[in-house]
């Protein structure tokens, strides 16, 4: 059986007793308050009864002094007792009317009863009246005696009757009542024995159905995840019935036959998956190990080289001051010798003091000298010293950051003179700041560079593919010696495509780059 038809069977059944349960409740207690209500209105009713026959007597009592003493004082005290009976009366009245309400018609006896009451309560008073109108007052006050038994007479004959019928009535309403509650709960008990009973009849059998359908199932299914878990695949599930449960446990079962081929292919797989990853990374170890030697070569080949060739260049150098300044051969020889020579030595140390600044840059040994450089002045100096027609319009704000100047100047003039040998016949520079750099660019209408010479251009003795036509003394040197120095400075350095034809070179270096 479904475990879902289980629960909605038991909830439906729950739900019945619930509700039959609460119905119970509601009319009980609605019997209850029914019940209450009837008896204090009992109660209240013989409380006004005798409190009009306390009223009553004492309000003949009043009248028999005045019959007999003649005090007019005592007319006020009668009159306030007539208000106060005439209060019990309408007291009464709506009690019984509040009765009649509740119970029907049947109480309709009482209603009548005190009209009688009223009746007598009014003749008697007549009577008084009367009596104390009469001009024979004094006849009536001497033989009082005589007045007073007729007038007991009638009180025992009519009034007394009536109260004592109205109160026994009030007394078997009473006693009705309760006898009507009693019984009420004792139906009530029965009823809530018989809900309870049906209610643990209930309990009972779902537990016993519970277990079998659910429990038990659910703790084989548990050991048998618990052993998939574990990756023994081989043992099966095999879950009898219809349920659930059983559904699940086939779905596991086939699950488990199909997870334990996949498991076997997958460790085979991964074995040798592993042994190539092995081998591989071996081979990656022995190419990381020659790229980092070839890498350690090149830079000491680069420094030992920039090293060896500045002795010789400077003795060169030396040796053509000398010689310029010999009397063998004519000045003019001289002067042409040794300039080409000097010229040459200096081409080759400023191409060997390149190399070594590159060198340094990349063995992170490059140190800079940091203090505070206006950019618009030094832009405005490296512009002069290329000699070029360059338009620059300096910002309003200050430009000062903190850098090498020396090395930002050498920057500037390799952008200038990469501009005049690469570029067009306009050149423009640039300078933006803001809140923690600034970028200067360099900018010509030349021809341009295509997207795949942009990243090369700052290749050591790169040069591109108009380089060979327009200028042909170039090394290559000038726009890695640029990145250098701004990624020294914690900047960049990176090429893009005019709008409007040409090429910039943007320059972005920190306000206060570390030191």
């Amino acid at each position: 059986m479904k475990i879902a038809h289980i629960v909605n069977i038991f909830a439906f059944v729950v739900l019945l007793v619930a509700t039959a349960s609460v119905s119970v409740a509601i009319w009980a207690a609605k019997q209850s308050d029914f019940h209450n209500y009837r008896i204090s209105l009992a109660h209240k009713s013989y409380e006004q009864h005798l409190q009009l026959t306390a009223d009553t007597y004492l309000l003949f009592k009043r009248f028999g002094d005045l019959l007999l003493v003649g005090d007019s004082d005592r007319v006020q005290d009668v009159n306030e007792i007539t208000e106060r009976l005439n209060m019990h009366l309408s007291g009464i009245r709506s009690t019984i009317e509040d009765e009649i309400r509740l119970v029907g018609d049947e109480e309709l006896e009482e209603l009548e009863l005190l009209d009688e009451v009223e009746d007598v309560i009014e003749d008697l008073s007549s009577l008084f009246q009367r009596a104390l109108a009469r001009e024979d007052i004094d006849d009536i006050r001497s033989n009082w005696r005589e007045f007073s038994l007729v007038l007991n007479d009638n009180i025992k004959n009519d009034f007394r009757e009536l109260i004592s019928v109205a109160l026994e009535e009030e007394e078997e309403e009473v006693a009705e009542t309760e006898a009507e509650a009693r019984a009420q709960m004792e139906l009530v008990r029965r009823i809530a024995f018989i809900l309870a009973g049906v209610f643990l009849l209930i309990t009972i059998s779902t537990l016993v159905i519970f277990r079998r359908e659910f429990t038990r199932p659910f703790e084989d299914l548990l050991n048998g995840v618990r052993k998939f878990a574990a990756g023994d695949f081989s043992t099966k599930i095999e879950l009898k019935g219809r349920s659930e449960l059983s559904e699940i446990g086939l779905v596991l079962d086939e699950m488990s036959e199909v997870v334990a081929a996949r498991t076997k292919n997958l460790t085979m797989q991964n074995e040798e998956l592993e042994q190539a990853v092995r081998q591989r990374t071996e081979t990656l170890e022995k190419l990381l190990t020659e790229a980092r030697k070839s890498e350690e070569t090149r830079r000491q080949l680069l420094a030992d080289v920039s090293h060896e060739l500045r002795t010789p260049l400077t003795v060169i150098q030396g040796e053509s001051d000398i010689a310029l300044r010999g009397a063998d051969k004519t000045i003019d020889e001289y002067k042409e010798a040794l300039g080409r020579t000097r010229m040459a030595a200096n081409h080759t140390a400023n191409l060997v003091s390149d190399l070594l600044f590159i060198s340094r840059k990349d063995s992170g040994s490059l140190r800079l000298s940091l203090e505070p450089v206006d950019l618009s002045r030094l832009i405005y100096d490296a512009i002069t010293l290329s000699g070029l027609d360059v338009r620059f319009t300096p910002p309003s704000e200050t430009t000062m950051i903190r850098a090498d100047g020396q090395r930002l100047k050498q920057a500037m003039l390799a952008l200038l003179e990469n501009a005049r040998h690469h570029g067009g016949s306009t050149i423009e520079v640039t300078l933006d700041t803001y809140p923690n750099s600034v970028e200067i660019a360099v900018s010509d209408d030349g021809p341009g560079i295509s997207d795949e010479e942009k990243e090369l251009a700052f290749e050591r003795f790169f040069r591109g593919s108009n380089a060979a036509s327009r200028y042909t003394e170039g090394l290559g040197l000038g726009l890695p010696i640029v990145r250098s120095i701004a990624e020294a400075h914690n900047g960049s350095a990176s090429i893009h495509d005019r709008t409007t034809g040409g090429t910039t070179i943007m320059l972005t270096i920190p306000k206060t780059p570390q030191s």
